[in-house]
């Protein structure tokens, strides 16, 4: 296994950094790594083709972006801080690492495409997930490189077969020199290869729908997936449960991503498909594109939505199909038969109109655990909601106490393009206390939830702040980190996002870095590379799609 990583790594390498100008033609994904395809499990959850190709325009602009990295990175160097000059320099000094020369060893390969495919297939008892890599050039020398990437240890020749060498036990093979294939044991390998040879491998049409339906051409990275990838991750019955009572669940097909790279900057574009015929618009999780508003922030996270109450109303009905045998739904249902009212019906409802949300993190402390947070909504009927507004908080303290054990990620995330995340079954986790706050100005109806960091034990349990001010002040809904922080989001401006969505965040780069990768030292060379990255979300019956760009900046 460490070998097939070793592997990988120069693969990821390849991906990674920079290139000479050069004239390659573009062509279709799909066309490209036809015969690596060959390869792949059939019912592969996850395949992923990278573009390897050095002269082609994909490398070109990866150069010209890792080489305005550098340079900036470089004004940031201590004295005696060896920077690469530039992109290929990297490259060449990551390759060393590797006991490999750049020009003589890798370069000669770099013309093709990088296939990994994920396949859930069991294995004498060990985890279903089988990964597969297959690569394929043109003209190089793949025998030579890979048993130079192997402390020199030389590939034997697979009996019955004169055009295949491979290792031992790991499965790492070459197959007529011009293509690689390896997998975690040399039997999975072999396995491969006779796929390849039958013909039964992962369908050419499956990329070619995901590269029409990300909708990037000649992308960098392009990506499809399945459902079963993602149950792994939670418990089977569980799933089960939810991909019966949850339509838009049941209905998806596969997720498509395509990833790009230009002299404008990066770009993403993804898809979710679904079946859609069966499918209302009230049980997708967000509405149709459309004109957003952002407010205007000098930093810090902006995020809108025209109509919030999608997104806390589909969370809701998740949570209550994952989690129904737990003390959480419990309360909640008790609550809401005390009551009378259904909280899905009754509050999350009110919601269906935009918001705007700001956060500001910490300067130095990671994302979503220290920071300032203003978030506005306008409500169906502010009349209702004041009423209710009262006979809800003595009884949320009971229903978020019921939440521990449940994951509390997301919460903030849910507070950007949702304010009404305070009041939603399954947004908070933890022990807290809710109290009105007195002493308001005429119109304010306030209250304060607290607790939301410890457990009962006075554990930390959740990345995320401390406490939340929410309520009404004059007709809009507001929620904010301390009581002034409500107050500025009644009167956030706003401009209009980039691109049309149904919910939109506006992150900067150096937070982009640092929740994604951990890079908080790259933060201020980053910033000073892109402009802000804007993420929109948009859907409808048969596929919900999202955009993300972070263009570089002038």
């Amino acid at each position: 296994m460490r070998r097939l990583l070793a592997l990988l790594l120069v693969g990821s390498c390849f991906a990674a950094c920079g290139s000479e100008e050069g004239d390659g033609e573009s062509g279709s994904v799909a066309a490209g790594v036809e015969e690596q395809l060959a390869y792949l499990h059939p019912d592969s959850a996850l395949v992923v083709a990278i573009d390897l190709r050095y002269e082609a325009e994909n490398w070109e602009s990866l150069r010209s972006i890792g080489g305005r990295i550098l340079d900036e990175a470089r004004k940031d160097a201590d004295p005696g801080d060896d920077v690469p000059a530039d992109a290929e320099a990297a490259l060449t000094r990551y390759a060393r690492v590797l006991n490999l020369s750049f020009e003589e060893d890798l370069r000669p390969v770099l013309d093709g495409r990088l296939v990994i495919g994920v396949a859930q297939v069991p294995v004498r008892g060990d985890p279903p997930e089988r990964v597969t890599v297959v690569y394929r050039t043109e003209g190089g020398d793949l025998q030579r490189l890979v048993e130079k990437t192997l402390d020199n240890s030389p590939l034997r020749p697979l009996p019955g077969r004169d055009d295949v060498v491979i290792t031992s036990p790991e499965g790492i093979a070459v197959v007529g020199d011009d293509t690689l294939v390896a997998a975690e044991t040399r039997e999975e390998a072999i396995t491969a290869i006779e796929r390849a040879d039958a013909g039964e491998g992962f369908s050419t049409e499956l990329i070619e729908a995901a590269e029409r339906g990300a909708g990037i051409d000649d992308p960098l990275l392009l990506a499809t997936a399945t459902p079963d990838l993602a149950a792994q991750f939670v418990d089977g019955v569980a799933v089960e449960r939810a991909l019966s009572e949850v339509p838009y669940l049941g209905a998806v097909e596969r997720v498509d991503l395509a990833l790009d790279a230009s002299g404008d900057g990066v770009e993403a574009r993804a898809q979710v498909a679904t079946t859609g015929a069966s499918l209302r618009p009230d049980q997708l999780p967000l509405g149709p594109a459309g004109e957003v508003e952002l407010p205007r922030v000098e930093r810090g996270v902006a995020g809108g939505s025209l109509d919030q109450s999608r997104i806390t109303t589909f969370a809701a009905s998740v949570m209550r199909s994952l989690f129904a045998d737990s003390e959480f739904v419990a309360a909640v249902e008790e609550t809401e038969r005390e009551l009378g009212i259904r909280f899905e019906d009754e509050v999350l409802r009110q919601f269906d109109c935009p918001s705007v949300s700001v956060f500001e993190p910490e300067p130095g402390e990671p994302v979503g655990v220290d920071g300032r947070f203003s978030a506005r909504s306008c409500v169906r009927d502010p009349e209702r909601m004041r009423e209710l507004l009262p006979e809800l908080a003595p009884r949320l303290p009971r229903i978020l106490r019921a939440m521990r054990g449940l994951s509390g990620e997301g919460l903030l995330g849910l507070l950007m393009l949702a304010p009404d995340a305070p009041l939603s079954p399954g947004a908070l986790l933890l022990q807290a206390g809710v109290a009105p706050l007195s002493g308001g100005a005429s119109g304010e109806q306030l209250y304060e939830v607290t607790g939301l960091r410890e457990n009962d034990a006075g554990e930390e349990v959740f990345p995320g702040p401390d406490r939340v001010v929410f309520g009404m002040i004059g007709d809009d809904f507001v929620v904010g980190s301390d009581r002034q922080a409500a107050r500025e989001a009644a009167t956030l401006e706003t401009d209009p996002a980039g691109e049309q969505a149904a919910a939109v965040l506006r992150v900067p780069p150096g937070i982009v870095s640092a929740s994604l990768f951990g890079w908080d030292d790259a933060g201020p060379v980053l910033e000073r590379t892109f402009d802000d990255m804007e993420i929109g979300f948009s859907a409808d019956p048969r596929v919900t799609r999202a955009h993300a760009r972070m263009p570089l900046a002038d």
